[in-house]
C-alpha cells in the first residue's frame, strides 16, 4: 500500500511499524535459551527486516518498539480503564468487548469471534481458543478464568516476581 500511494498517486506518507519487542513468547524462549529477552527481540527483528528487504519491502521510516514506548502505553491503558472499556485482574488489565460493544452498537468482535471458532479444517473449536495467545497465566489459572468474559483480551500483562526478566522494569 505504501509503494502504491507514493509511487504511483504522489502521496507523501509517513510511514511507522510498530515492533513489538516484549512479549510472554519472547520472555519464554529467551528463558529457554538463557539469554537476554531485549537481546533476543532485537535479533528477531534485525532478521525480521533483513527478510524484508530480500523481498524488496520498503523499510519504515520509523520503527516504534513498545519498550520505548512504555509510558504513553500506559497512558492509553489508563484512559481506557477510565472511560469503562477496560478492568484490571491482579495486575493484568483486560479489554472489555462487552462495555465497547454497548457503547458503540458494534458487533465486530463477534464477528471475529464466529470466524475464530473455525479452525480452518471444518471443524468447529467452539470458541474454546485462547484470544490471550497463551493457554494460562502464569499462576496456573487459565486466562479465560481471570477475564470477566471469553472474548475479553489483555491489554497489559502484570510483571510476575521471580518469573520475567527485570531488564524489562
Amino acid at each position: 500500500v505504501h509503494r502504491i500511494l507514493v509511487d504511483y498517486f504522489n502521496i507523501d506518507v509517513d510511514y511507522a511499524m510498530g515492533v513489538t519487542d516484549v512479549d510472554d513468547k519472547i520472555i519464554k524462549r529467551a528463558k529457554e535459551l538463557n539469554r537476554s529477552p531485549l537481546a533476543l527481540a532485537r535479533e528477531f527483528e534485525a532478521k525480521f527486516f533483513e527478510d524484508m528487504r530480500t523481498l524488496n519491502v520498503r523499510a519504515p521510516m520509523s520503527r516504534l518498539r513498545v519498550t520505548e514506548h512504555m509510558p504513553q502505553i500506559v497512558a492509553f491503558i489508563e484512559k481506557i480503564v477510565a472511560n469503562g472499556y477496560g478492568y484490571e485482574v491482579e495486575g493484568d488489565v483486560y479489554f472489555d468487548v462487552r462495555a465497547f460493544e454497548r457503547r458503540y452498537k458494534y458487533s465486530l468482535f463477534r464477528e471475529l469471534e464466529n470466524a475464530a471458532s473455525w479452525d480452518g479444517d471444518g471443524q468447529s473449536n467452539n470458541g474454546s481458543s485462547n484470544t490471550d495467545g497463551d493457554a494460562t497465566a502464569n499462576d496456573g489459572k487459565t486466562a479465560a478464568v481471570k477475564k470477566s468474559h471469553h472474548r475479553d483480551f489483555a491489554l497489559w500483562k502484570a510483571h510476575k516476581m521471580g518469573t520475567d526478566h527485570d531488564e524489562y522494569t
